[in-house]
């Protein structure tokens, strides 16, 4: 699931594009603990090529054995 989201989106939704994308801490720049933005890209499901992130999570639920929801499309 979480890297079915479209972090970017989700962020400039909520905050009306005045935020940034961050971990559990107020990332920088207004944030003084969080995780530089180049470390967070490399968290999963936080690589901003949301199909790429997508692609690796359908790779992962069928690799656990699940199989592909009929009629799903993705966006």
């Amino acid at each position: 699931m979480a890297r079915s989201i479209d972090r970017q989106a989700f962020v400039d939704t909520i905050a009306q594009g005045r935020a940034y994308i961050g971990g559990v801490l107020q990332p920088p720049p207004d944030g003084l603990w969080g995780i530089p933005t180049d470390e967070v890209k490399k968290l999963p499901g936080y690589d901003p090529d949301v199909e790429k992130n997508r692609a690796e999570g359908r790779r992962i639920m069928q690799q656990l054995g699940y199989p592909p929801i009929s009629g799903w499309k993705s966006r």
